[in-house]
């Protein structure tokens, strides 16, 4: 039995010259194929991190941290006493109440359905929705005069021009109307509002909502005191599992609480399965790619056929051999593993502070490809790498080895 050691020998056999310079170079090219795979799925993961995050902040700007719903769906009272119960929590700091109608608005000669969402003087403090402006102000109450702050969507939509101080008109229908009438006019109510300001969140939600006074929807619509849901904020480094359980206590079955991911939860769910996918079509390329693995130990085996008879001859045995190559590819995965995890964290850190990479279209959000480096992930990469070409150099190194003796 030979007294040098597997690794040893298999690291003298790797590192030391060889006789055929074509077998240095397909190691090298081996390691190259795990090192691009393994970069690869460090910055795609990293770049979903990055959009994830930019997704939950974007709609941290327009979606409350908690939403009271009515469980049924439907509108429900918010009372001073309802309000003031679930104000007296503690940890929650702002509870605003919030109702959204299906409106149709004109401009001019155009015209458009839309959600109005009623909301008070809070819900600014509820969400960052001012961060959000890109023209006019957010302003949908200035005293008694009610304003409405529309979409950047709706803006395109209506050709709206907040400089030109001219109002916009909405139409609710009139549940009171009991008659019969042949002019389609008299089923609905009216009101003109001024467009003052304009904010940009996301395609969908620029094209659907514009904020008006609370107090304008329930006078178009006869809705007073009802609410569509109810906003919450908490305190800074507030337990949320412990708040929601304490308004769950007040507001008991009929009512249901979402966290922003629940609100939003199908895109969230999107984003995760999308990141998922990333990742196995990326494992998928790397299983192809790592195959020239196996004629880098093809060629190894075949280089050292005469050092394989003399280890024969001293002893080993055929699974002591086997060893030597298996360890011969781990080395090489090891090595482009090692080359792959500097190139991708180099790169991602690269994109995330000097911003590399434009994002076309001219968006308001952002401009550069958003990148989190995050620990699991990179950790997993390398497992699922590192454990896919350990798998290739072990089955290589049993069949070959075998047909060679």
């Amino acid at each position: 039995m030979p007294s040098k050691g597997v690794s040893y020998i298999a690291a003298r056999y790797l590192f030391s010259r060889k006789s055929h310079s074509i077998i240095n170079v397909i190691s090298i090219l081996s390691a190259i194929a795990v090192a691009v795979p393994t970069a690869a799925m460090i910055i795609l993961l990293s770049i979903y991190n990055g959009l994830d995050d930019v997704l939950r902040s974007m709609y941290g700007h327009f979606d409350p941290e908690l939403k009271i719903s009515s469980a049924d769906g439907r509108l429900f009272d918010a009372s001073s006493a309802f309000m003031d119960s679930l104000s007296d929590v503690e940890g929650v700091k702002v509870v605003s109440g919030v109702l959204d109608e299906n409106l149709f608005v004109t401009y001019g000669d155009r015209s458009a359905v839309v959600t109005a969402r009623g909301v008070d003087s809070l819900y600014d403090r509820l969400v960052s929705i001012d961060t959000m402006m890109i023209r006019g102000s957010y302003s949908p109450q200035l005293g008694d005069l009610d304003r409405a702050v529309i979409g950047a969507g709706i803006a395109y939509n209506l050709g709206v021009n907040i400089g030109l101080r001219r109002k916009m008109t909405l139409y609710a229908y009139d549940t009171s109307n009991k008659g019969l009438s042949f002019l389609p006019t008299s089923f609905y109510r009216s009101e003109e509002i001024q467009p003052t300001g304009v904010y940009q969140l996301d395609a969908e939600t620029d094209s659907r909502y514009m904020i008006v006074p609370r107090r304008f929807i329930e006078r178009l619509t006869d809705k007073a005191g009802k609410v569509s849901f109810v906003g919450v904020k908490l305190n800074t480094d507030t337990d949320e599992k412990t708040v929601r359980k304490k308004l769950g206590d007040i507001l008991g079955e009929c009512f249901k609480i979402e966290n922003r991911f629940e609100q939003k939860e199908t895109i969230y769910r999107i984003m995760a399965y999308e990141k998922i996918g990333i990742f196995f079509i990326v494992l998928m390329v790397a299983a192809i790619s790592s195959l020239t693995l196996v004629a880098s130990v093809v060629m190894l085996v075949a280089d050292k056929e005469e050092q394989l008879f003399i280890l024969g001859s001293m002893g080993a045995t055929r699974s002591y051999m086997r060893n030597i190559f298996f360890m011969q590819g781990v080395f090489i995965s090891l090595a482009g593993a090692a080359v792959g995890l500097i190139l991708g964290l180099a790169f991602a850190f690269a994109q995330q502070h000097l911003g590399l990479i434009k994002i076309g279209g001219g968006t308001l959000i952002i401009d550069t490809y958003p990148v989190r480096v995050a620990t699991v992930d990179v950790i997993v990469a390398l497992v699922a790498v590192l454990s896919l070409n350990t798998a290739i150099a072990f089955l290589t190194s049993r069949k070959v080895v075998k047909t060679k003796r």
